[in-house]
């Protein structure tokens, strides 16, 4: 059975960017998802402003700037009423105008995941994870099975679970509960030509308080 000092459930923006983080600490690093990359994923493709801190951090920025992602000013908020309200970032401690990114969910996991090869990370696609691995009441590792249906099981001193909505916290916790809301679905599209948006994200409120 492999050993890691930590072991990263997810290969999103949230658990790859822990794991490029903690691997420049000098930690052993296993990064696991169920999808192979690149994939698809329904999201908002909106960062906030904080996040360039971040990126700089880990010394992406660079890498994330050119994939040419649009930087908005502001976010526009629309009530169904049709009311709006324009909400400017702030400008920053050191005088900077604050701005957010806007890019394709698939090109930023995909210039991330890049990152995590390109590093000592032990990056594992295709290996879902079903459980952890417990020593009493502590969490001491991952099992699972990979693309082949293989199982697995990975030691670590350490479980991040950045699984999103397929988190095993979620079930582990019981903090998954079944109702009628989650039965809904989201649906997500790219649209070209659009005109008279301005550098702004805009969110829709609908009835009875939903944002998206």
């Amino acid at each position: 059975m492999k050993t890691y000092d930590i072991v990263v459930i997810g290969g999103g923006p949230a658990g790859a960017s822990a794991a490029l983080f903690l691997e420049k600490k000098g930690y052993s690093i296993a990064l696991l998802d169920q999808a192979l990359f690149p994939r698809d994923k329904v999201c908002g493709e909106f960062i906030s402003p904080a996040a360039d801190d971040i990126f700089s951090d880990l010394g992406i920025l660079e890498s994330i700037d050119s994939l040419n992602p649009t930087r908005l000013s502001g976010v526009v908020l629309s009530a169904y009423e049709s009311s709006h309200l324009q909400v400017d970032y702030p400008v920053s401690i050191d005088g900077k105008t604050m701005t957010s990114l806007s890019v394709e969910r698939s090109r930023l996991d995909g210039l991330m995941i890049d990152h995590v090869r390109n590093s000592r990370i032990r990056l594992l696609e295709g290996f879902k994870v079903t459980d952890f691995l417990f020593d009493g009441e502590n969490v001491c590792g991952v099992k699972g099975y990979d693309e082949l249906k293989t199982k697995f099981r990975i030691k670590s001193k350490v479980v991040i679970d950045a699984g999103g909505r397929n988190s095993i916290s979620l079930r582990r916790l019981n903090l998954r509960h079944g109702s009628s809301a989650n039965a809904r679905i989201a649906l997500a599209a790219h649209w070209e030509g659009v005109k008279e948006l301005g550098s702004y994200c805009h969110m829709h409120l609908s009835y009875p308080g939903y944002t998206g």
